[in-house]
């Protein structure tokens, strides 16, 4: 007879802060500190998301999901020079990940350079070609082209492209 809680998110963090708190594992400590950041980061409390995130990478720097999700809260913050580079430390460890690939591409179009904009579209074409039927993907490559008038009708391409995969 198994249990299951979901979106109780106090009993979480109770559980979180007790794991932080019996034991001196480094990794757990880093696990129990990305499961309070979740929460805080679910409630959108970005503050205590973003020092929770900070504390985890900290304690264990190869943490994708805490380092992706500190990257998450930066952007929320406008620090988009340091989420990116967060982005490249979760690409170092988790090169397929398409939600990082996808974030940075977006991150690079804003930068707005001639150099920025061509590493942004390599970054969500990979993420595209490891996910080809994701939709979202595509309607972000599309954001991302509509930037430059002389790429909207590549971008209304990807908008009908989107939809097909929609439907």
């Amino acid at each position: 007879n198994l249990k299951l809680w979901k979106k109780d998110y106090d009993r979480v963090l109770t559980l979180a802060k007790n794991a932080y708190n019996s034991t001196s594992v480094t990794q757990i400590q880093a696990e129990s500190l990305f499961l309070l950041a979740r929460v805080f980061h679910i409630r959108n409390d970005e503050a205590n998301a973003l020092k929770y995130y900070d504390r985890a990478c900290k304690l264990a720097p190869n943490l994708s999901p805490a380092r992706f999700g500190l990257a998450q809260t930066l952007v929320w913050e406008e620090h988009y020079d340091q989420a990116a580079a967060h982005l490249k430390l979760v690409l170092g460890t988790s090169a397929n990940a398409t939600d990082a690939l996808a974030l940075l591409g977006l991150l690079e179009v804003k930068n707005n350079t001639a150099a920025d904009r061509k590493s942004a579209f390599t970054y969500l074409k990979k993420a595209i070609d490891l996910d080809p039927l994701n939709p979202d993907l595509v309607l972000l490559e599309a954001l991302a082209l509509q930037q430059q008038e002389s790429d909207y009708s590549k971008s209304l391409e990807k908008y009908k492209k989107a939809i097909e995969l929609m439907e």
